[in-house]
């Protein structure tokens, strides 16, 4: 009786999932739009369709490794696309997520990341 009771006064899965794709869809769009304000001249990236992560490609001559020791200083984490990898070939690219990060923490994360990327390549 009781599982059914909070079955009934409860919202259903479906609001809930509405409620989910919501959130995440403004939590890409704020990654997106920061990366855009911030970072468009120095990177490639598609909009996702999709999912939890955005994809980045830094010129070749940005190693991941390095940008990633110093972004993780200035209090920015990514994954290095060389994690993704199995012969660890790619050197420039990174992913991002947005899943569980709010969208004021996603503009000050994608601010320092520029800020160390400005400083790993100058400009």
């Amino acid at each position: 009786m009781l599982v059914a009771d909070v079955l009934v006064d409860r919202p259903s899965i479906d609001d809930h999932v509405r409620s989910l794709r919501s959130l995440y869809f403004e939590r890409c769009r704020a990654l997106v739009d920061a990366l855009k304000a911030t970072l468009d001249d120095r990177i490639v990236f598609v909009e996702p369709d999709g999912g939890f992560f955005v994809w980045i490609t830094f010129p070749e001559n940005v190693d991941q490794t390095e940008l990633f020791d110093d972004a993780a200083r200035n209090g920015v984490i990514f994954f290095p696309g060389r994690w993704f990898d199995p012969e660890k070939r790619i050197g420039h690219t990174l992913r991002l997520s947005f899943s569980t990060v709010p969208e004021d923490r996603i503009q000050l994360g994608i601010e320092r990341l520029g800020k160390t990327l400005r400083e790993s390549i100058g400009s």
